[in-house]
């Protein structure tokens, strides 16, 4: 019989982890995600050359239901303490926000509870991992949601079954939006029109074949999830923060298959002068998909 700490990391999350999560009553196929990455690693650039930093992924995330994340856990080998892992789990909590954090060893779990705060972490041995609908009460207790809303907060989203996030375009927004003309594949005239709405998703559309120029950096304060864009031109005078960080925010979308790791921004007006120092830009990691 294996000693217990001979087992890896991964053994102890197979052979004693994830047992008791369904022991508990978490559903393997819809609430528990192993190994999630949450970011590909920082950026480095150096000139034109980009490379990768260390990756930060959860060993689980655990949720409600899709798209409702409520906690992370990490594991770690037999060899070390139960609550090795906590200030990994408590960082990348904070990241995702969620609330409840958890450690293991394969022993038992250490489970930090902000709903209690005379006492925060807990250890618990395997069998008392909190079930489903306990952690729901305390996630509910936590970001004050009333029983009464409870049904709006958890109620699915339409999908068209691309797998992408819904997105919402403001429509004070849209006269903003310019026309794609196909001969010269330049987005070059306003549109008046909410209804000709469609042309800016062939502005966004990360598979088009054609690049296209926007004219107006005011299409890009509507909420675009333009990911592939690379270069943004100011050539106004921007003297809110907020529209800047908007205007420019839509260049801090990733895109590693169309090779899109960094953006420049093309000053004409000294917008950039807004640019306090120790502004930054973090990149939020996507747990809006439950396990697959």
């Amino acid at each position: 019989m294996l000693d217990k700490k001979d087992l890896t990391e991964r053994d102890i999350c197979t052979k004693y982890i994830t047992p008791a999560l369904t022991a508990a009553g978490w559903n393997l196929h819809t609430q528990i995600r192993e190994e999630v990455q949450l970011t590909a690693g920082r950026i480095v650039l150096r000139g034109k050359l980009v490379s990768r930093g260390t990756q930060k992924r959860a060993d689980y995330v655990l949720f409600h239901k899709t798209n409702l994340p409520i906690a992370i856990i990490e594991a770690k080998d037999n060899n070390k303490p139960i609550g090795q892992g906590m200030q990994q789990a408590l960082t990348y909590a904070d990241m995702t926000n969620v609330p409840f954090a958890f450690s293991s060893n394969g022993d038992g779990f250490i489970f930090h509870d902000p709903t209690n705060p005379d006492h925060p972490e807990t250890e618990l041995t395997l069998a008392e991992f909190p079930s489903p609908a306990l952690l729901w009460r305390k996630y509910c207790l936590h970001k004050n949601i009333p029983d009464d809303r409870q049904a709006l907060i958890t109620q699915d989203y339409y999908s068209d079954g691309s797998g992408k996030a819904p997105r919402a375009l403001l429509i004070s927004g849209m006269n903003h939006i310019l026309k794609l003309r196909h001969g010269r594949h330049f987005i070059d005239r306003f549109i008046p029109s909410f209804s000709n709405a469609s042309e800016l998703d062939n502005f966004i559309d990360p598979e088009s074949t054609y690049p296209v120029v926007v004219t107006t950096s005011q299409l890009m304060t509507t909420g675009v999830d333009a990911q592939t864009c690379k270069l943004i031109v100011l050539d106004q005078r921007i003297q809110s923060m907020t529209q800047f960080k908007q205007i420019i925010g839509r260049g801090t979308r990733l895109r590693e298959d169309h090779g899109k790791y960094f953006f420049t921004i093309m000053d004409f007006k000294k917008a950039t002068e807004l640019c306090r120092p120790g502004l930054r830009w973090r990149p939020r990691p996507n747990l809006r998909t439950g396990p697959r």
